[in-house]
């Protein structure tokens, strides 16, 4: 619910775009709502086998962005950087 009303700012104000300006996405717009009971349907099914707590899944999203600390010891970062160059 954190992000529910930026979320919905945003939608509307694409909504408002396509209805005012761009006349062409109507169309998709049409799609899309089609298709809402289905992804509907697959949500419930994917919450239904979630595995981790709702803090943690918040966690990956923020107004700001934000690293998490690498959680592997000292030596498997320099074997990978040794190998790919990267991290």
């Amino acid at each position: 619910m954190k992000f529910f009303l930026p979320i919905t700012a945003r939608d509307l104000m694409v909504l408002g775009y396509v209805l005012l300006k761009e006349r062409s996405s109507i169309e998709g717009l049409k799609l899309a709502a089609a298709g809402l009971p289905r992804a509907l349907r697959a949500r419930r099914a994917i919450l239904g086998r979630k595995r981790v707590s709702d803090r943690y899944i918040e966690g990956w999203f923020s107004f700001t962005p934000r690293a998490l600390p690498l959680n592997c010891k000292p030596s498997a970062v320099s074997k990978i950087r040794k190998t790919t160059g990267r991290i």
